[in-house]
């Protein structure tokens, strides 16, 4: 093998590490180190990937995810209803954030909201008369939000740019693919300056996205990478199981390259970058094979004869069987060939929106979001939730810190807080549609000491 080189340009002067999925639209790391760092690596930057980060800033925001390179989360824009006066807030790094903190303007710039010592500068500095104030009890208010989902991100050439260089890094990563070659002429070129409407389709096969969907959700990422029917690589790449995109990595099957039914999931919470937790295996017909070989016999579970036969139970022990079914499971919809159009169709609109409305009602927790909310809400003071104002995302956080405050668990880890979780829901995965986030509220402040209960639960979640 010789000296790496730029996947991109063949260059061997200052390669560096690329995030494979951008780390600011994951909590994991996958890394291609054949990239150039100047022209390819940070270049992307410029080209199309802080165009998707910015335009979905706020669903980032809410699964948590910030970029290595900030010390905070991405900021959104969004419009409040106070006292029947629309306000605009430019950077909105939590729920209701300004409240106390910013001066808001309304949409004509004739009304400001604030803290009163603040409201009061500006009116003597535009020499408003005083009783023209108004002071409002924010405790009393019933606060409309109003935030833009800059959905169209999904449908942006800027978007098709970011997979075909997802699925081109990662192609080349499975294989070992440390130089630039002729064969990814047409992929190569997309990435760098766009142009081709053939290289990214967006899914439309309603079978398959319904696949997806259930393999892939609650804002985790997936790739698979297969055979297509015209003989050559493709790529299907899920984003945040919102959108699953079609990419043609090469139009035959490149003779340096081993690996060309290969599947990885990036879960939200970080897990599945590992190798032990990926399929990457030739072609299909080594896929049962690849499961045969990841499972043992199990002596717990001892097997009678039956007719004669000796019988045998056999337990997985790779992590990625799932993925091997999955495979199997959408093989005649691969062998047939992928529906898709370059852009997407009303039908992937109304796919995509039904999941980020799916993804937005849903909480999946983990470590990171839970020590976010309690950095970000539980202070020294006396907690005193307002419940005119509190969102359901708001109370289900603040119940599990109630919850776990008057439970008599002292050391967590994942398994613990899993369980946890599940014994308090029934399960891992909460739909707030089908959970009363209210009643929950309510047993919360029917408790006097609700208060000192959230937090010793966020002590709890400090010490984890």
């Amino acid at each position: 093998m010789g000296e790496p080189k730029c996947i991109y340009c063949g260059t061997s002067k200052d390669l560096s590490n690329s995030d494979i999925i951008p780390d600011a639209l994951t909590a994991s790391r996958i890394i291609n180190k054949c990239v150039c760092h100047v022209e390819h690596n940070s270049g992307m930057t410029k080209k199309f990937e802080s165009e998707v980060a910015e335009k979905l800033a706020f669903l980032l925001n809410y699964l948590n995810i910030k970029s290595k390179k900030s010390n905070h989360f991405p900021t959104y824009e969004a419009d409040y209803v106070i006292a029947g006066i629309r306000y605009h807030d430019k950077k909105v790094v939590k729920e209701h954030d300004f409240i106390n903190k910013k001066i808001l303007w309304s949409e004509n710039n004739e009304s400001a909201f604030g803290p009163y010592e603040k409201i009061e500068q500006i009116a003597k500095s535009k020499k408003t008369n005083k009783g023209d104030i108004e002071q409002i009890d924010i405790n009393t208010q019933v606060i409309e939000s109003h935030i833009p989902l800059k959905y169209e991100a999904f449908f942006s050439e800027a978007m098709h740019r970011q997979v075909a260089k997802i699925a081109y890094e990662w192609y080349c990563l499975k294989n070992k693919v440390e130089d630039k070659y002729e064969d990814f002429s047409d992929i190569i070129a997309y990435i760098l300056d766009g142009g081709n409407d053939q290289v990214v389709k967006m899914v439309t096969d309603k079978i398959l996205l319904d696949k997806f969907s259930e393999f892939c959700h609650d804002g985790s990422h997936a790739m698979l990478a297969y055979i297509d029917n015209q003989g050559g690589i493709s790529v299907l790449v899920d984003i945040f199981g919102v959108a699953v995109y079609d990419i043609k990595v090469c139009k035959h099957i490149p003779t340096f390259c081993e690996n060309n039914c290969i599947l990885q999931k990036i879960n939200i919470d970080g897990s599945g970058n590992r190798e032990c937790e990926c399929l990457c295996v030739h072609d299909y017909n080594d896929i049962v094979s690849d499961m045969i070989n990841g499972m043992s016999e199990s002596t717990d579970f001892p097997a009678q004869e039956i007719g004669g036969l000796q019988c045998h139970v056999m337990m997985p022990q790779n992590q990625h069987i799932n993925y091997n079914l999955f495979v199997l499971d959408i093989l005649h919809i691969l062998g047939k060939g992928v529906a898709g159009i370059h852009g997407g169709n009303q039908y992937v609109v109304d796919f995509v929106l039904n999941q980020l409305q799916d993804l937005l009602n849903t909480d999946v927790i983990h470590k990171r979001g839970l020590k976010r909310f309690v950095e970000d809400n539980i202070g020294s003071d006396e907690i005193k939730i307002n419940e005119e104002n509190i969102g359901e995302h708001s109370i289900f956080y603040y119940y599990i810190l109630y919850k776990l405050g008057e439970s008599e668990i002292q050391a967590l880890d994942d398994k613990v807080v899993e369980q946890f979780i599940i014994n308090l829901f029934n399960t891992r995965k909460i739909d707030s549609r089908e959970v009363n986030m209210r009643e929950k509220l309510e047993e919360m402040l029917r408790e006097e000491k609700y208060s000192e209960l959230i937090k010793l639960g966020a002590c709890k979640i400090r010490n984890w």
